[in-house]
């Protein structure tokens, strides 16, 4: 017996290290073995039999075996409720499906404690994780991947596969926008102020900025909410910019929302912009113009990623040359020296942003 219990302890992280492979090809070799190179597969097998580690069927929720992973990936996330989960389980489903997996949502809360502890419930009864919670710490998730495939979405965790939005297409295409519109000052309004995606945003935003003749500033930083938005409205009621740009769409719906209710016109005295493409931002009055994240392509990517797949995102023909635009210009590389979350490229595949136009840009009244 004590020989027996010994083979049962052999993870599949065990075989992965021996193998020297990612821990999500071992999973692949055993659940999904088509898409992997036969010289590979031979390999991480090889390895299982010499560690003692099997795998009893290949087929999903086999029968007297209630430890086995059931082909069941798991996206975590903090709150199901502001309609952004739903769309990156959206784009993490269709990639599922096309492996012959499924994938189930878990909502941890605001507590940092409760949510590393579900995290490590998961270690045992699932074949991967998509992690788009910022609530869990680093040294959590460094630990938690090396005995679970893992992928983290929205920040780049050091040692971990991570797929994030990249601003820059978006931010520039806004720029561009109200250059259209002779506008010229703009104040960012922060929240979350140590999040990965609040220094990105802001990064992105002042650096295009300056580079293109704007002047900009930073305020906040505010609750990522209507009243966060209502808070950053009073704050600058006494000296509006031409543009106010907020950390998300709740803000700036706050933001609007007061301004509306203090007699202040949007667009006619200070234009509005959003980040996110959230549910919020066709519904305010005007409605908001907004910087999209596509959260169900990141939720596809992840997927692909925790499966082994490269997880590659190709431009379209529009935003290649965009970009080969403002390299000419100078500006992604003036963006790129001063940016810090691609030190691993090689774990990093970025997404990019567009510009939604909506009815809170435009010029200002004379």
């Amino acid at each position: 017996m004590a020989g027996r219990k010994s083979v049962n302890r052999v993870r599949q992280e065990d075989v992965a290290q021996m193998a020297g492979v990612a821990i999500s090809t071992v999973s692949r070799v055993f659940n999904n073995p088509n898409r992997i190179n036969p010289q590979t597969a031979e390999r991480v097998r090889d390895a299982a039999k010499v560690l003692g580690y099997t795998v009893k069927s290949a087929n999903p929720m086999p029968e007297g075996n209630p430890h086995r992973t059931h082909g069941l990936l798991m996206l975590v996330v903090k709150d199901t409720a502001d309609g952004t989960a739903s769309q990156i389980l959206k784009g993490a489903q269709a990639a599922a499906l096309e492996s012959n997996r499924s994938v189930g949502i878990m909502e941890t809360g605001q507590s940092v404690k409760r949510s590393g502890q579900m995290l490590d419930t998961l270690t045992d009864n699932v074949d991967g994780v998509i992690l788009a919670t910022d609530q869990i710490d680093v040294g959590t998730i460094q630990r938690i991947s090396r005995k679970l495939p893992l992928v983290v979405l929205n920040r780049p965790v050091e040692q971990v596969r991570s797929v994030v939005p990249n601003p820059l297409i978006g931010v520039s295409r806004t720029l561009l926008l109200l250059q259209r519109y002779n506008l010229h000052s703009i104040v960012y309004v922060s929240s979350l102020k140590d999040s990965w995606a609040n220094r990105s945003r802001w990064e992105s935003l002042r650096m295009l900025a300056h580079g293109m003749g704007f002047s900009i500033r930073q305020i906040g930083a505010v609750s990522p909410s209507v009243e966060g938005g209502f808070q950053a409205a009073i704050a600058l009621e006494g000296m509006l910019p031409d543009v106010i740009i907020a950390f998300n769409d709740v803000i700036a719906s706050g933001i609007v929302l007061r301004l509306a209710a203090d007699g202040i016109d949007v667009p006619g005295r200070t234009s509005v912009v959003g980040f996110d493409n959230s549910l919020t931002a066709p519904v305010v009055s005007p409605a908001l113009t907004t910087i999209r994240i596509p959260r169900a392509q990141l939720g596809q990517v992840g997927v692909q990623m925790l499966l082994g797949e490269s997880g590659s995102v190709s431009l379209n023909l529009r935003d290649a040359r965009f970009l080969s635009s403002l390299a000419e210009h100078g500006l992604t590389a003036r963006l790129h020296d001063s940016s810090s979350w691609l030190d691993d490229e090689k774990l990093i595949t970025e997404i990019h942003t567009s510009l939604v136009v909506r009815g809170s840009v435009g010029a200002k009244l004379s």
